[in-house]
């Protein structure tokens, strides 16, 4: 995977009709050997202050984890936490916005905010 691409996800306040500086996600889409679009995601805590470097960095290592998914302990429970999906067709920019929202999801239920793309970056300005 040497053609890596960027989707950056912003937490918007619904009621303060605002896009928040805190909290958001990182998307990086990269095609495998064997043809599949493989999406790694990092998310960023919501007292954060969201920076798309630090983003890109952590998606991108997680685009090359060998497993799809880790065993971690939280709060004296062990949770699966993914690392990424594999796509057999090309991500349409609703699917990844279902994944990022996904990969938030325990955080925005029960607020009024949402997830808005904040625009994606291309590593060589093509398209998805």
């Amino acid at each position: 995977m040497n053609d890596i691409r960027f989707a950056h996800y912003r937490v918007f306040d619904i009621y303060n009709n605002r896009i928040l500086s805190n909290g958001g996600v990182t998307l990086a889409i990269g095609i495998t050997d064997s043809g599949k679009y493989r999406i790694a995601g990092a998310k960023c805590h919501e007292v954060d202050h969201y920076c798309k470097r630090h983003g890109r960095t952590k998606s991108r290592g997680r685009l090359f984890c060998k497993h799809s998914f880790v065993l971690e302990e939280v709060n004296k429970t062990i949770v699966r936490k993914i690392n990424w999906v594999e796509l057999d067709d090309k991500p349409d920019l609703e699917t990844l916005l279902s994944i990022a929202e996904s990969f938030y999801q325990h955080y925005i239920i029960g607020r009024n905010q949402v997830l808005v793309n904040s625009g994606v970056y291309f590593k060589h300005n093509h398209g998805l």
